[in-house]
């Protein structure tokens, strides 16, 4: 997943989280890590040592320890050599250069982060697999705890991609991009979610949706798409032919309609025949979705997120 971060502009260290303000093509993002730096600690006896390599960053040595091995339970960084020490238990120690951290390891979205951080930004989240995942968390909207899988507000991202690439995820997650449909089932296995989808209109006009039971199955299933009840909003069913659709792509056609909704319409969604609402068509053209009108408006700016219920 490509995500194009740019520059460190400054680290601030707080009580238990590092808040690293970053410029992605011309943005500001907020980069966080959960993890708490130790001080004035004993140094323990015996090698716990997992794993060393050298990564360019402290956030990303925190990513390793979520996710390459479950041994993981503290990490070691050297800011100065870039080495990156994976600890199999608590690792207490005086450390000289190095900064030592324990690390939260039951951290599986942006809910689990809202116990200890109200601030919208990225976070490091465990997942299954050798990589941890970054994600983007809306600390802001209705009562914060959302993350986002989708973006969309400048045009600088192209939607109108393959099956693979909406599979593993693309974009720059400070701007425009698509987390990745195995991420997204992933996360919509492990308990109940909310989906809400936020957009806007060139004039500013804004609209929301907010549904109840979201998932989307493995790829065998063709990352169905499973949705309850719409619960609160101020706009029509813009899912109204979503529920029970495989997701398609350019090269991989399984909606309902003779002709493929994907091509025709230069982007990647749960077709029908073909949609109510296509918050990845093509910029200006049909990136839009039905509103209180019941017509297509054009939107230009767009948020899916989901909640742990």
């Amino acid at each position: 997943m490509v995500y194009g971060f740019t520059r460190i502009i400054a680290i601030f260290v707080m009580q238990s989280i590092i808040i690293i303000p970053i410029t992605t093509s011309g943005k500001s993002c907020i980069r966080s890590t959960i993890f708490k730096k130790h001080y004035d600690l004993q140094k323990s006896e015996g090698t716990d040592l997992v794993f060393s390599t050298r990564t360019r960053s402290a956030t990303r040595c925190s990513v390793l320890c979520l996710s390459l091995t479950p041994d993981c339970q503290s990490f070691l960084y050297n800011v100065t050599s870039k080495s990156c020490e994976l600890s199999g238990s608590l690792r207490f120690g005086n450390t000289g250069d190095k900064g030592v951290y324990s690390l939260r390891t039951n951290v599986k979205d942006c809910q689990d982060i809202l116990k200890t951080s109200r601030k919208s930004g990225l976070y490091p989240i465990a997942k299954s697999g050798r990589n941890g995942l970054l994600v983007y968390c809306d600390m802001d909207t209705d009562g914060g705890g959302w993350t986002v899988f989708q973006r969309r507000e400048d045009n600088s991202i192209d939607f109108y991609r393959y099956w693979e690439e909406y599979k593993h995820g693309f974009g720059n997650i400070c701007g425009e991009f698509w987390l990745g449909n195995d991420n997204i089932h992933e996360m919509t296995s492990s308990g109940k979610y909310n989906l809400r989808i936020d957009m806007k209109k060139n004039s500013g006009e804004a609209y929301y949706t907010v549904y109840e039971s979201f998932r989307i199955r493995n790829e065998s299933e063709c990352y169905t798409l499973e949705l309850g009840n719409l619960i609160n909003g101020n706009t029509v069913d813009v899912l109204e032919h979503g529920p029970g659709q495989c997701f398609s792509t350019r090269d991989r056609d399984n909606d309902d309609r003779d002709e493929e909704c994907a091509k025709i319409f230069n982007g990647a969604w749960w077709f029908q025949s073909c949609f109510t609402c296509h918050l990845n068509g093509e910029y200006g053209n049909s990136f839009n979705c039905f509103t209180n009108t019941r017509n297509h408006l054009a939107m230009s700016w767009a948020e899916m997120k989901m909640k742990r219920d």
